[in-house]
């Protein structure tokens, strides 16, 4: 991508997430009150509100989620969570994303850096906002595996949590979740 349409990319990115601000009714999700996260994600309006964002999330995503189906397709169903894990890692590399597995991230509480750390799966550098691989080798994902994804975009500050689900055939189980930190709004996409 060219460094003038990047930039624009970016801006028109940030105007987009502030209009999202603007639309949303702010709300602060403490520590453990998970069920106002679902509330917000059941509400009827979600893809309204997060539709001028969406298909450019869907965009920023795409390559990442490829990795995520080539890696089911070649792997199937059955192998260990850490293997599809490493399998993700290496397609990952094979294409020049930078990422890194068993991720350890020390969250910040009150202006301090706090001793204890948040350990993900894997974490994508992206331009625009790094993102939250959660990978799981499971019958389907239930709302634990969502609220362990939560409080990594919670914790990290990270925009883009991506929770795929290895274990389930023909097609793996991937859900798409926007962290907008302004308003602390988990919304899926």
């Amino acid at each position: 991508m060219r460094p003038m349409a990047h930039l624009l990319l970016v801006l028109e990115l940030s105007a987009m997430s502030k209009l999202l601000s603007a639309r949303s009714k702010p709300h602060s999700t403490p520590l453990g009150s998970y069920p106002n996260v679902l509330k917000s994600l059941s509400q009827k309006n979600t893809k309204k509100v997060l539709e001028p964002l969406r298909k450019q999330l869907i965009d920023y995503c795409y390559p990442y989620i490829a990795c995520m189906i080539a890696v089911h397709k070649d792997l199937g169903r059955g192998m260990p969570e850490y293997l599809y894990q490493e399998a993700l890692k290496i397609c990952f590399d094979e294409h020049g994303y930078k990422s890194h597995r068993e991720y350890e991230h020390h969250p910040i509480f009150h202006g301090r850096t706090m001793s204890s750390y948040l350990k993900m799966d894997l974490m994508v550098e992206a331009d625009k906002g790094n993102i939250v691989v959660e990978c799981k080798a499971i019958k389907n994902i239930t709302d634990v595996e969502q609220y362990q994804l939560f409080g990594y975009l919670r914790g990290t500050g990270f925009p883009i949590g991506i929770l795929v689900n290895f274990g389930t055939w023909p097609k793996a189980q991937i859900q798409r979740y926007y962290y907008n930190k302004d308003t602390g709004e988990i919304q899926p996409f």
